[in-house]
């Protein structure tokens, strides 16, 4: 009974020194919506490209601001697993948690439909998406220097 003691409180002193999280990277993978590729946004020209040609290329947008004429397509992808464990007493309970990013292509267009610039951004689950479209509207300058670029 002593031995199995000692044990145990040999097991808590190591599992207190060790306790944390352990984030296991690995290759992004889209588990939601469709990634949008570097080929499709290479194919996007401010000025030239359609709203039309955009939905046959890319499909409905998942949301479409009318006011601001502006589209919205969404995925997001795994990028690293996280292990985890509880117990006491006599259970455990454990498993592994996916930890993920939230992508948005942003475009808009013109009054004539034809696209302005575009910008793929990663999601903070801070910031409503209503924020995010919002913010992106309003740096609107009339350039479209922030093409393809990807905040990540």
């Amino acid at each position: 009974m002593g031995n199995c003691r000692l044990q145990i409180a040999m097991l808590l002193t190591l599992l207190s020194l060790v306790s944390g999280c352990v984030i296991i990277p690995v290759p992004e993978k889209c588990i939601s919506g469709e990634e949008i590729t570097d080929n499709e946004l290479a194919s996007l020209k401010p000025g030239t490209t359609s709203k039309a040609e955009i939905v046959e290329m890319l499909g409905k947008p998942d949301v479409l601001w009318i006011d601001e004429n502006i589209f919205a397509y969404n995925w997001k992808t795994v990028w690293a697993l996280m292990p985890w464990i509880v117990a006491g007493g006599y259970q455990a309970y454990g498993g592994i948690e996916e930890l993920t990013k939230d992508y948005v292509l942003l475009i808009q267009f013109d009054h004539q439909n034809r696209m302005t610039r575009f910008k793929v951004v990663k999601r903070s689950m801070f910031k409503t998406y209503g924020d995010l479209l919002k913010n992106w509207a309003e740096q609107d300058d009339g350039t479209s220097s922030d093409n393809s670029s990807v905040e990540k």
